[in-house]
């Protein structure tokens, strides 16, 4: 897994310096080059570039630990959403929702950790559908936190496969 996450980022090193430094205002821009225009952040760009530092140090450990709990990868996945979803300066939300709504889902995600931590998994379940109608209310769409969570099954699968190799 930490291969591949180093070879990403080689290969993506330069994408923030092509994408965002070289284009103009007066090009087409994409919502992430809007926001790295307004905020400096990187969204999609600067996961990849980071080797998916956001998915490495914070998603994959709580999904990891999870796992071992649950021993459920529903529960796991669910968990390591609301992880990102709390760490992730997602471009999406910001998109959509400004810094305020970004704001807004980070400390309510990291709620609902909270409540995880504390009450246990069904009451995070609870919490989770009460975050899910306010995101809904409130036009906020992790789909970025989404899109990293899609990054960590692939990191999974890496993982299982290297480590089925190696014992095989």
């Amino acid at each position: 897994m930490d291969n591949v996450c180093r070879e990403t980022s080689l290969i993506c090193r330069e994408i923030i310096e092509t994408d965002f430094h070289l284009s103009t205002a007066n090009t087409h821009q994409t919502s992430g080059e809007k926001i790295y225009r307004q905020y400096g952040f990187t969204g999609a760009r600067g996961e990849a570039v980071s080797g998916f530092e956001t998915v490495r140090l914070h998603a994959w450990p709580t999904y990891k630990t999870s796992i071992m709990k649950y021993k459920s990868r529903e529960k796991s996945e669910l968990i390591a959403l609301i992880c990102l979803i709390s760490r992730n300066n997602d471009s999406n939300i910001i998109a959509r929702a400004g810094l305020d709504g970004l704001d807004f889902a980070r400390g309510r995600a990291s709620r609902a950790l909270s409540i995880l931590e504390g009450k246990g998994y069904e009451d995070f379940v609870k919490d989770v559908w009460a975050m899910n109608g306010e995101f809904v209310a409130l036009n906020i769409s992790p789909g970025g936190s989404a899109d990293l969570l899609s990054v960590l099954g692939f990191l999974e699968k890496i993982d299982q496969d290297i480590s089925c190799e190696a014992v095989c």
